[in-house]
């Protein structure tokens, strides 16, 4: 009986063997139809992976393999099908063609005992439990498509501001590809954005996981990896989950930052305490060609990250990096039209609006606000001892203070030439008085340097109207204001009018 099954073994293994190589060397149209992007060379080979592989999972003893190469073999298999997307029923049509094309190539006597061993029902059962298999996978690959290409759908409607942006495509990237933790970072000057999901995570993230992480980056620039050193903390304050120094990240961030798929050893201890750490992908974001940031995951719990996960990781980044920038650019773009370009400060259109949103206000729930009219003392003359530049320096200077002593809620407006406005929420004219001689007496030490040997100093004049004292209307208290300041000019100049 022995005998007989390893008879049996032995014809089978030299028959699948002797036409094998015949059969995979004129791939059958539908196998072939699988792969239209695959050069004929490769389709052989993977036609060869194919067969051995569901021939393995029948009886491993036909080409003498072991548990785990047929195991590796079929995910093989699988991880490429699912790579290139391929239907479990268009696998299932070839399969079967397969068995059929090369069944033609053997004798009769072969194809008797091919039927007898290899019986069609037995393989039937065999390929449908393997293919069962990767349905499973292929569904839940369908899924993650549709949660991956709602992800970026849903990064390319986003109207929220950048922050708000930025947070809902890390919670959305996150779930999409199952990460343990993750972390971005973005700074382009005029905005920082640091965010970070599950920190408490890698409370234990060490020095010996940022040098293998260096290790795999091909980076071998001596102050580069000085500083990527240290963005990982030694120690972790109890209010301070982050593995990261923000301060040193955010001085390395626009350089040479590693980027890619890295995997972890398989020695977690050695690198990490208390955390299996298995893979990481990181990308840069950029902004205008320049890199403004960084984005990273990291999955500890469940399997690593592949070269899918890293194509789909990096296509989601390039779209977040361009709508962020987009988003930027039209707040940039709505401040424009909203701020004066030379101070900083809301322009008069602007100003009149949020003005009379105050007005409203206060009308409703009977507040009182006061208005300042500032103008500078001279000016015309300070433009033509020193030049517009000059001139221009004081105004930006001088909107610099007012918008620094300005309270939370206070508008301040550039109302035209060298005129500025500031409303006060809540101020009556004796406070608002107090609030402009402090003022004036802050401007009386604002230095402009003029050249390495001069500079020059400058006083400014402020008249002041109040709601609802002097004016139902933004324009009658602003006309008020104006006149005091008028009284302010004529009567002396660097001094606060208001009318009696």
């Amino acid at each position: 009986m022995a005998k007989n099954i390893e008879h049996k073994y032995d014809f089978l293994r030299v028959m699948i063997r002797k036409h094998v190589i015949k059969f995979t060397s004129n791939p059958p149209k539908e196998f072939v139809a699988l792969f239209p992007e695959n050069s004929l060379e490769s389709v052989k080979q993977l036609l060869g992976d194919f067969i051995f592989g569901v021939f393995s999972s029948f009886d491993k003893s036909l080409i003498s393999m072991r548990d785990n190469q047929v195991t590796e073999l079929i995910k093989r298999n699988f991880d490429y099908w699912i790579e290139k997307d391929i239907d479990p029923s268009n696998i299932d049509k070839a399969f079967w063609k397969c068995v059929k094309s090369f069944k033609k190539l053997l004798s009769e006597n072969e194809k008797n005992f091919f039927d007898q061993y290899i019986k069609k029902e037995k393989l039937e059962i065999i390929f449908n439990e393997t293919l069962k298999k990767y349905h499973s996978v292929f569904r839940e690959h369908f899924e993650r498509q549709v949660a991956e290409l709602s992800l970026l759908k849903n990064i390319s409607e986003i109207t929220n501001s950048p922050e708000d942006l930025s947070e809902i495509f890390l919670d959305k990237l996150y779930e999409a590809l199952s990460a343990d933790y993750a972390v971005l970072f973005y700074n382009n000057n005029n905005k920082e954005i640091k965010l970070e999901k599950n920190p408490d995570h890698f409370l234990k993230f060490s020095k010996k996981t940022a040098e293998t992480l260096i290790s795999q980056s091909n980076t071998h620039d001596p102050e580069l990896l000085e500083s990527l050193l240290k963005i990982f903390q030694e120690k972790k304050h109890q209010n301070n989950l982050s593995p990261f120094d923000w301060s040193e990240i955010s001085k390395i961030s626009k350089s040479n930052f590693p980027e890619g798929l890295f995997q972890f050893p398989k020695e977690p201890k050695a690198i990490v305490q208390d955390i299996n750490p298995k893979s990481m992908i990181m990308t840069h974001l950029f902004e205008r060609g320049t890199r403004v940031g960084f984005l990273c995951l990291m999955r500890s719990t469940s399997a690593s990250f592949n070269n899918r996960d890293n194509t789909f990781f990096e296509v989601a980044s390039k779209d977040f990096s361009r709508i962020l920038e987009n988003k930027n650019l039209q707040e940039e773009l709505r401040l424009l039209a909203q701020t004066d370009s030379l101070t900083n400060l809301l322009n008069r259109r602007r100003f009149f609006e949020l003005g009379n949103i105050e007005l409203e206000r206060s009308k409703r729930y009977k507040n009182k606000f006061s208005i300042m009219m500032l103008d500078v003392d001279n000016f015309k003359q300070i433009n033509d001892t020193y030049g517009h530049q000059i001139g221009d320096e004081v105004l930006k200077e001088l909107a610099s203070y007012i918008q620094k002593r300005s309270r939370a809620g206070d508008l301040a407006g550039r109302y035209g030439g060298e005129e500025f406005m500031v409303l006060l929420l809540e101020s009556d004219s004796s406070n608002t008085q107090k609030a402009a001689l402090k003022l004036l007496k802050q401007i009386e030490n604002i230095t402009i340097q003029v050249n390495d040997e001069e500079s020059i100093n400058f006083t400014a004049s402020i008249g002041v109207a109040t709601y609802p004292k002097d004016g139902e209307t933004l324009n009658e208290i602003i006309s008020v204001a104006d006149e005091c300041l008028y009284a302010a000019k004529t009567e002396g100049k660097n001094c606060v009018r208001a009318k009696r």
